[in-house]
């Protein structure tokens, strides 16, 4: 009988998520849209922005496409009226 060889098991690459399903926690979403973490709370209590996804009793995010959504509905070019 020939000895078993201790080989590792091949890993399984866990598939990444699709760009529209990624969630964004606060702070990489911050950085995402450029603007503060309290401004996207801010924006999401008005309506202004998509309300956050609970992840767990202390973790949310945005969804990247709601974050993108967002982006292309801001006005472009001139600065709005004072």
């Amino acid at each position: 009988m020939e000895p078993e060889t201790s080989q590792p098991e091949p890993t399984r690459k866990r598939k990444a998520a699709p760009e529209e399903r990624k969630v964004l926690r606060p702070r990489a979403a911050a950085a995402y849209v450029g603007l503060s973490r309290a401004s996207l709370y801010r924006l999401e209590k008005t309506g202004a922005l998509a309300a956050r996804i609970i992840l767990g009793p202390n973790a949310s995010g945005w969804l990247r496409s709601d974050l993108d959504a967002f982006i292309s509905a801001r006005p472009r070019g001139a600065r709005p009226p004072a």
